[in-house]
C-alpha cells in the first residue's frame, strides 16, 4: 500500500497542477496535459495496485482438530485419514497459490503502468517543448 500512497500523492500534485495550469490558461497549459496523462496512468496503476493487495480467500493448510473426530467415530484407519488430510492441504496449498499469483502479476502490472505513465508524460513533454519533433 506504500506504492499506493506514492501514486495517490503524486497524482494529487501533478493533477492538481496541471488542472490549475489549464484553468488559467497560464502559457504553460500545453505542459498540462502531459501531466494529466501521466495522473491517468498512475489512477490506473492504484486501481491495479489495490486489486493486488485486496484481501482475498486464503485457504487454511493443516490439521483441525474437529476434522479428525469423525474419522475416530468411524475408527477410520489412521493412513487413510492421514491421506485425506494429505490431499486437503495440497488442494488449499493449490488454491493459495492461484491467490499469490494473481497477486503478484497484479503488482507488476501496477508498477509497469506507473513507469509507462512517466515515460509517456515526459515524451509528451519534449514533443510539446518541440524537443522530439521539429
Amino acid at each position: 500500500m506504500t506504492f499506493f500512497g506514492f501514486l495517490a500523492t503524486a497524482s494529487g500534485v501533478i493533477g492538481g497542477a496541471s488542472i490549475a495550469a489549464l484553468a488559467t490558461d497560464a502559457p504553460s497549459a500545453p505542459f498540462a496535459w502531459s501531466g494529466l496523462v501521466t495522473v491517468a496512468g498512475f489512477l490506473l496503476s492504484m486501481f491495479m495496485a489495490n486489486s493486488a493487495a485486496m484481501p482475498d480467500s486464503f485457504s487454511y493448510v493443516g490439521n483441525d482438530p474437529e476434522g479428525w473426530a469423525e474419522d475416530v467415530m468411524e475408527k477410520k484407519p489412521l493412513s487413510v485419514s492421514k491421506a485425506e488430510a494429505l490431499a486437503d492441504s495440497s488442494r488449499c496449498i493449490g488454491r493459495n497459490q492461484a491467490v499469490l499469483h494473481h497477486s503478484a502479476r497484479m503488482t507488476k502490472l501496477a508498477v509497469w503502468t506507473a513507469w509507462g505513465s512517466l515515460v509517456a508524460g515526459a515524451v509528451a513533454v519534449a514533443v510539446t517543448a518541440g524537443l522530439l519533433l521539429p
